[in-house]
C-alpha cells in the first residue's frame, strides 16, 4: 500500500512507575506523509500532592503538563512501531503549559545532583532522533511550598517560543563536537522579556553545557508573590533595567557572569 493510516481515540497509559497517568484525545500516524499528530495531551499525578510527598519523605518535585497539539513531520513510522524509536524530521508542539510543585519541607536527597538537561533522553531505553522541536506560545510555572510557609511561592513565564536542534541519544554516532542548541523567548510574569540559548554538547563525558540570557526591565516588586513565600522577604520598591548573565558548568562545578543595570 502507498499510505497507511492508523487513528486512535482516548488513548491513555501510566508511566513512571504508574506515578502519571498519559492521555491523549486523538492521535494518529500516516506512513506516506511520514507525519504523526496528538490532540489534546495530558500528563498529570495519579496521586494527590499531600499523598505523594508523605509517601516519598523527600524534597520532589511533582509536574503537570498539557498540549494542545504535536505535529511531527518527517517521521520514521516503521521505527516506531518496530522499536518505538523516535527518528523525526521535526516536531512542532502547540500551546504547551507546563506546571511544576516543589515541595521543601521534607529533607533534601544528600546524594541528589542537579539533573543534566539530556538526563532523561540518554536514559531512554529507545533511540530519539530528531532534528529540530519548535515550541510555540507555551505556558511554565513553578509554585513551591518552602520550609516552614504555609503558602507557595509562585513564578510564571508567559509566551515562550522555543526551537531545539540536534536532540540525539545516540550516543555511539554522535560526533565529537555535535551539540543540541536550544533557544527561547517568553516573558517574565507576563511583563518582562527574557531570552535564553543553550549549548549543549551530546558526547561529553563531563555533561558540561552553557547557557546564557538577557532579561528586560522589570519592577522588582512583581517578584514578591515569590520572594515573600519561599524566603520570607519582600521588596519595597526597585527597577531592574536589564539583565545579561552566562554559566558555564558541568556535574561537578558552575562558573558564570551575571551584569544588572539596577
Amino acid at each position: 500500500s502507498d499510505d497507511i493510516s492508523l487513528g486512535m481515540k482516548d488513548y491513555e497509559t501510566n508511566i513512571s512507575d504508574n506515578l502519571y497517568k498519559l492521555n491523549v484525545k486523538d492521535i494518529g500516524f500516516s506512513s506516506s506523509g511520514n507525519s504523526f499528530f496528538a490532540k489534546n495531551i495530558m500528563l498529570n499525578p495519579n496521586m494527590e500532592r499531600a499523598d505523594y510527598f508523605a509517601m516519598k519523605k523527600k524534597e520532589s518535585v511533582l509536574s503537570y503538563t498539557k498540549v494542545e497539539k504535536i505535529i511531527g513531520s518527517g517521521v520514521n513510522i516503521i521505527e516506531l512501531f518496530k522499536a518505538r524509536n523516535i527518528l523525526a524530521q521535526k516536531f512542532d508542539i502547540y500551546n504547551l503549559q507546563f506546571q511544576s510543585y516543589k515541595n521543601k519541607q521534607y529533607p533534601i536527597d544528600s546524594v541528589l545532583k542537579e539533573t543534566h538537561p539530556l538526563e532523561y533522553i540518554n536514559k531512554m531505553k529507545r533511540t530519539v532522533k530528531i532534528d529540530t522541536i519548535d515550541i510555540h506560545n507555551a505556558y511554565i510555572s513553578a509554585e513551591i511550598l518552602g520550609k516552614n510557609a504555609k503558602e507557595t511561592g509562585f513564578i510564571d513565564f508567559t509566551k515562550v517560543n522555543a526551537k531545539i536542534t540536534s536532540l540525539d541519544n545516540d550516543l555511539k554516532s554522535v560526533t565529537k563536537d555535535q551539540e543540541t542548541k536550544i533557544k527561547a523567548s517568553g516573558y517574565l510574569i507576563d511583563k518582562s522579556l527574557i531570552t535564553a540559548s543553550m549549548h549543549i554538547p551530546i558526547a561529553s563525558k563531563n555533561k558540561e553545557y552553557v547557557y546564557g540570557g538577557s532579561l528586560d526591565t522589570f519592577d522588582v516588586k512583581d517578584l514578591n508573590p515569590y520572594l515573600e513565600n519561599l524566603f520570607f522577604v519582600s521588596i519595597k520598591d526597585g527597577i531592574v533595567n536589564n539583565i545579561n548573565f552566562t554559566i558555564n558548568l558541568n556535574e561537578d562545578y558552575a562558573m558564570g557572569k551575571l551584569n544588572m543595570d539596577y
